[in-house]
């Protein structure tokens, strides 16, 4: 059978959130890989790798661990990504099954996909394991519906809103809004969505499915304490419609 490059979802963290797909795909590969960034320091704690180790017997694996930078110069990132792709290429078409595994679902802003266009690119078979994303594992902390009956729901990547300035219209707009990708800017984002008063029907919860989970409601959220902040990062915020 021929070797297939896989972007493996992770979920969010918790290893009984890994799929039974997830952990068959880890088990049959030979190489695992895992993005890392600056913020990780270098240390194999990984949420993604504290996950698969949970699962998987990583001993018996090639586990390699892929410096991603964390900037919003795209040439740079671009030409890690590159790097990492002719990586992975070369392993498959060595025999080798490679999975890249990324935290969330790989669909949904995640390392592995940029990855896995690119090595499809070079001419490797490319497979996409999907996983639970963190803003159901948000919900569900919550305890709270995303959506009723015919109730949008937008996901939006709030740093970038905000930077552009589109986060406010964007948090006015109908339905539901999931605000993700916010490890700069969540004091000003807190800020704004308290301005547009919509705290009473906001939820921000922080490591969802993890040891450490913590849920904030309505006026709790505008008073978090300073070291909220440092899991900016693995924050999702919920702003229900307004629903009658």
């Amino acid at each position: 059978m021929n070797a297939v490059f896989y972007s493996v979802s992770a979920g969010a963290g918790n290893p009984e959130l890994l799929t039974v797909q997830a952990v068959r795909v880890l088990n049959a590969c030979e190489v695992i890989c895992f993005p890392k960034t600056a913020g990780d320091g270098g240390e194999s704690h990984h949420i993604a790798y504290d996950a698969v180790s949970e699962a998987v017997d990583l001993k018996t694996k090639d586990v390699r661990f892929f410096q991603i930078p964390m900037t919003r110069d795209r040439t740079v990132v671009c030409a890690e990504y590159e790097r990492i792709s002719r990586e992975c290429a070369e392993l498959v078409r060595g025999g080798n099954s490679v999975a890249f595994v990324s935290i969330g679902d790989v669909s949904l802003y995640a390392t592995g996909s940029h990855i896995a266009e690119r090595v499809q690119s070079l001419g490797c078979e490319v497979r996409f394991v999907a996983g639970v994303t963190s803003f159901s594992v948000a919900a569900c902390a919550g305890a709270i519906s995303l959506a009723q009956r015919d109730e949008m729901v937008t996901i939006i990547p709030a740093d970038a809103f905000y930077i552009e300035k589109k986060l406010k219209s964007a948090l006015c707009a109908d339905g539901t809004k999931i605000l993700m990708k916010m490890g700069r800017h969540l004091r000003e984002i807190i800020a704004l969505i308290g301005e547009c008063d919509l705290l009473g029907r906001t939820v921000l919860v922080q490591k969802a499915s993890l040891p450490d989970e913590r849920v904030f409601r309505g006026e709790a959220i505008r008073q978090m304490r300073e070291e909220a902040f440092d899991a900016a990062y693995l924050s999702v915020i919920i702003v229900r419609g307004n629903r009658t």
